[in-house]
């Protein structure tokens, strides 16, 4: 997608601190849309100056702030019916699982956050978004709803 037309979307201030995670996130479904799946490494800065002072803090970002900011981008980028799933188990997958529609379609992302400790910043550093999908139930029983 050519640079100017993604930067054309209207992005209400409530998500102007995000936009970028908005911009990255609507090309990978305008993307996943066409070709029934798309994915990126996307490095986007969601949450700054972030000092996570113990595990309290950091299951704060975890269980709540991430999860709401997603639901609301999510909704923003007209998707419905959001469940967001929360890796509780130390296994090589996502970090989240999120099962959504879009009009009558269902989609499933994968995402991956991480938290730098001298930047103090979370990021969203990985996105697969996947069109026509269901999370498998073989994947929940890993994962908690946030």
């Amino acid at each position: 997608m050519a640079e100017n037309e993604t930067k054309s979307i209207q992005i209400p201030k409530r998500l102007e601190p995000w936009e970028d995670i908005v911009l990255d996130l609507r090309e990978l479904v305008e993307e996943a849309k066409r070709r029934g799946e798309a994915e990126a490494v996307i490095g986007d800065v969601i949450f700054e100056d972030v000092k996570i002072k113990g595990e309290d803090d950091y299951e704060e970002y975890i269980h709540e702030e991430i999860p709401e900011l997603m639901r609301r981008i999510l909704r923003f980028l007209r998707f419905r019916e959001i469940v967001i799933y929360h890796k509780k188990d130390d296994i090589r997958a996502p970090e989240y699982l999120v099962e959504t529609m879009r009009g009558r379609t269902p989609y499933v992302f994968e995402i991956e956050v991480s938290y730098h400790n001298t930047a103090l910043e979370w990021e969203i550093s990985w996105v697969r978004v996947v069109k026509d999908a269901k999370i498998n139930e073989d994947y929940l029983p890993y994962y908690h709803e946030v």
